[in-house]
């Protein structure tokens, strides 16, 4: 049998699979790693506004976590 590739191995450059990983990774709380994610999907497409809401998320969820003490 073959060993199936990981999405990220057989396109580096697809900006969607880290975008919709970052938002995975935001619904996991796993906010640190999401916005990494993002970074790397800005790094392929600077101008993707679909990152840019999804790290604009990331700091809203953020900071209304922040307000409420936690």
């Amino acid at each position: 049998k073959k060993k199936k590739k990981k999405k990220k191995e057989l396109d580096p450059e697809n900006v969607a699979y880290y975008n919709n990983r970052a938002a995975a990774k935001t619904m996991a709380r796993q906010y640190v790693s999401a916005i990494e994610d993002c970074r790397l999907a800005l790094r392929i497409d600077p101008a993707s506004y679909k990152v840019i809401f999804n790290i604009s998320r990331i700091v809203e969820i953020k900071l209304n976590w922040k307000e409420k003490g936690n």
